[in-house]
């Protein structure tokens, strides 16, 4: 059988714009998260692993972005970078300006020395506040396509978040719960089973027992002797073998 040619074949199956926007900001996330990592992974302890990542900005508030006029200035004063974090440090990754890519690392700070707080919930700018032991505190904000990234990393710098994850968690280090026990139906009190009987179920006639003697005769009963079947009668009118038709 024949294969049809590329353009008579049939394509993906049709997706809403909701679903196409969607995926292609995952693509943009991912895209942004693989090469930030490039730029953090020879920069690394030995052993050490990176664990979670968000896109976040310090600076004025993104709404001033709106008003005319003043978008470009809130753009240059913003600083944009890719935070990592990792089971030893936070990691941040400036990202240019010009293609927007994770490109240098700005900083690094053990996660002992910093601390999560004062999350404000936005419909668009979501933000949050890092306090750090030699650094000024900075206030960063995400963008909600970010939001569940952002989340993870608050949770594992131990700050409970509303729908987050819990404090202190890592990717690969929640206890495993083994399922729950399957059901057992349990007998009543004073229960106790039948016992098995191994006998079979069939069981021998007792003893004595005899069948009754077959006789061959009694089915059939031969007539008694001097017997004879009664004569044929006859129409007196109709002779014997002959046939008289209508009016004769």
């Amino acid at each position: 059988m024949s294969m049809p040619s590329p353009q008579y074949q049939s394509g993906a199956p049709n997706r809403s714009l909701g679903q196409r926007v969607s995926d292609a900001r995952q693509r943009a996330k991912d895209a942004t998260g693989g090469r930030a990592a490039q730029v953090i992974g020879p920069h690394l302890e030995p052993g050490e692993q990176m664990i979670a990542g968000a896109r976040v900005h310090t600076g004025p508030s993104d709404w001033l972005r709106w008003a005319p006029y003043i978008r470009i200035v809130v753009r240059l004063m913003q600083r944009h970078y890719y935070v990592m974090v990792t089971d030893r440090r936070l990691v941040f990754c400036g990202i240019s300006f010009w293609n927007a890519r994770p490109d240098h690392i700005s900083w690094m700070v053990p996660r002992a020395g910093v601390q999560a707080s004062d999350y404000t919930a936005g419909a668009i700018y979501p933000s949050f506040r890092l306090a750090f032991q030699d650094r000024k505190p900075m206030r960063l904000r995400i963008y909600s396509s970010y939001e569940p990234e952002a989340l993870r990393i608050l949770g594992i710098l131990g700050m409970a978040v509303p729908g987050g994850p819990p404090p202190g968690y890592q990717a690969g280090a929640m206890p495993y719960q083994a399922p729950p026990p399957a059901y057992t139906p349990q007998a009543p009190q004073d229960y106790q089973p039948r016992s098995y009987d191994p006998a079979p179920q069939y069981q021998a006639p007792s003893q004595g027992y005899q069948p009754a003697p077959y006789d061959q005769d009694t089915r059939y009963q031969a007539p008694p002797q001097g017997y004879q079947p009664a004569p044929q009668q006859q129409d007196p009118q109709r002779g014997p073998g002959r046939h008289r038709g209508p009016g004769s």
